[in-house]
């Protein structure tokens, strides 16, 4: 006995009705912390390779047990909202504006701006947390790192150090 023409076009659809139902899902999910670097460059005009926002998702997911977000195509949900339509406009270089623009779609109540200063031995970031829909930053947090292994900088070590050092002053709730 075969399968009537509306039961076959019923099991054609059944994937495509699976991977809505999934997108669905994954959608209502709003990460409650958005994370941006801003990609700087050197002083010979290279972009400096950096994976502060890696580490601070990572950490944050970790500690906190939240969903964290990183600004970047290689963090999944973040690929998904862009293609979404969630996030619009120049995601390789965002404005202030679309950055809380982007945290406001995407129902995050935070979003951290990273901004990474080389400086020969020494590594500057600055760390600026915000509450979607002020303009304000919560907390804000300069620092300057160089960190010495066997006589050189051992950038990826000042970054863990970074990281780390941002985790234990948001579990105490600097102000």
């Amino acid at each position: 006995m075969k399968p009537s023409s509306r039961a076959r076009t019923f099991r054609r659809f059944i994937p495509t009705l699976l991977l809505s139902a999934i997108s669905a899902v994954s959608l209502a999910q709003s990460p409650a912390f958005l994370v941006v670097q801003r990609v700087p460059r050197d002083d010979q005009g290279n972009f400096v390779i950096s994976d502060l926002g890696v580490q601070l998702v990572t950490q944050m997911r970790e500690t906190f047990v939240l969903e964290a977000m990183e600004w970047s195509l290689g963090d999944p949900n973040f690929r998904d909202a862009v293609f979404n339509g969630q996030i619009p406009g120049n995601i390789e270089a965002p404005t202030d504006a679309q950055i809380a623009d982007a945290a406001r779609a995407l129902k995050a109540p935070f979003y951290a701006v990273i901004t990474l200063q080389p400086r020969n031995a020494s590594l500057n970031t600055v760390i600026q947390v915000y509450r979607t829909g002020q303009r304000r930053p919560a907390w804000s947090k300069l620092m300057e790192t160089g960190v010495q292994l066997e006589g050189s900088n051992d950038r990826r070590q000042s970054e863990t150090t970074i990281v780390r050092s941002w985790i234990v002053e948001l579990q105490q709730g600097v102000r």
